[in-house]
């Protein structure tokens, strides 16, 4: 054999030793993706408001950055209320995937109850039936004013409501007055999920005979 020939052979077997030597010093992809949320996995939205993306994060050892590459996926309704999730999943190359998920609680708040109501209901004693207003009152953040029955000659006097618990919401009230001159007391309105209608529950009394009361329902929907 040929010198030449001899030297080309030795350069050929130190080139595939490097080779096989880099292969196995070069780290195999065995470990999944990271996939990382900005802000709180927990969040309150108050119905009827846009959900807005909080962000995420997702990078590799070995395909580095796969931000890019998350699927984001989710079934809220903002319209009413519940807990709803928003999905997040990646994969890198190598067949490896990771999953994270946000759990969005679209609830009823005290401006989302804000407008006018139609009821239907009236009773002997006192005229219920017409439109009624929710405002906000000014001076007392947590608190509601319902004026039943404007279109029955409502005079201004006020049922006050406050707003409780999560997943059950109810108005509660312990004061106020309907048009005819009776007084509230008791009160309790059941709400619809998607916040249109309120199931009202009191009891009412005369302003002349207070022994004198009645438990009367009022249907508001609104308009």
């Amino acid at each position: 054999m040929t010198l030449p020939r001899l030297s080309l052979l030795l350069q050929a077997a130190s080139l595939c030793a490097l080779c096989l030597t880099m292969a196995s010093c070069q780290k195999q992809d065995q470990d999944p993706p990271v996939l990382r949320l900005n802000g709180p996995t927990t969040l309150v939205l108050p119905r009827g408001t846009a959900y807005t993306e909080q962000g995420y994060m997702a990078f590799d050892d070995a395909d580095y950055e796969l931000t890019n590459q998350v699927i984001v996926t989710t079934d809220i309704d903002t319209h009413r209320i519940g807990d709803y999730h928003v999905n997040y999943q990646v994969a890198d190359q190598a067949g490896h995937t990771a999953t994270a998920s946000r759990t969005v609680r679209v609830a009823h708040t005290l401006q989302s109850l804000v407008g006018q109501y139609r009821s239907a209901s009236s009773f002997n004693f006192c005229p219920t039936s017409g439109i009624a207003n929710i405002s906000r009152a000014n001076n007392y953040p947590n608190l509601l004013y319902l004026s039943p029955a404007v279109g029955s000659g409502f005079n201004g006097n006020l049922i006050q409501l406050t707003l409780t618990g999560y997943p059950d919401y109810r108005l509660q009230s312990s004061y106020g007055h309907l048009p005819c001159g009776y007084q509230v007391s008791q009160g309790l309105g059941d709400i619809t999920p998607d916040g249109d209608s309120i199931h009202f529950t009191c009891k009412v009394t005369s302003d002349i005979n207070t022994s004198n009361f009645y438990f009367i329902t009022i249907d508001y929907t609104k308009r």
